[in-house]
């Protein structure tokens, strides 16, 4: 969820700054990666969800509805896990609707996994962007 934002002085929005997404979760499954990330929904439709590894695009996420917490959606992606040590680096995009104004607007936050095999996954770090 964003933090804030810095308007000029006719009241344009200029920059938004803090953490895009609510919880960020990622794992090993078998042969696969997943990553799970949790968007707050309040008045919002989310139109696309990108996951871009490695300068590799992984396609659209399946957006699927919490069950836990209200006004909350979990974009969860899932890719081939390495066979290696490897450095992931990516880059998710997100595009919403507002349902009040009826504007698309879009955000990305960057993600940084690194894969240790046998046992799995650290996330080092995720930043807006």
């Amino acid at each position: 969820m964003f933090i804030g934002k810095q308007f000029d002085s006719t009241g344009i929005l200029m920059y938004k700054y803090g953490e895009p997404s609510l919880y960020r979760n990622a794992y090993v499954d078998g042969d696969s990666v997943i990553l799970k990330v949790y968007l707050f929904t309040l008045n919002k439709k989310y139109t696309k969800a990108l996951l871009r590894i490695n300068n590799k695009l992984y396609g659209s996420a399946n957006m699927i509805s919490d069950t836990l917490f209200s006004n909350t959606e979990i974009a969860y992606f899932a890719f081939k896990k390495p066979n290696q040590e490897e450095k992931l680096e990516g880059k998710i995009s997100f595009e919403y609707q507002n349902y009040c104004t009826g504007e698309y607007s879009a955000f990305s936050d960057s993600v940084l996994l690194k894969f240790t095999p046998p046992s799995g996954l650290v996330n080092l770090y995720s930043k807006l962007k």
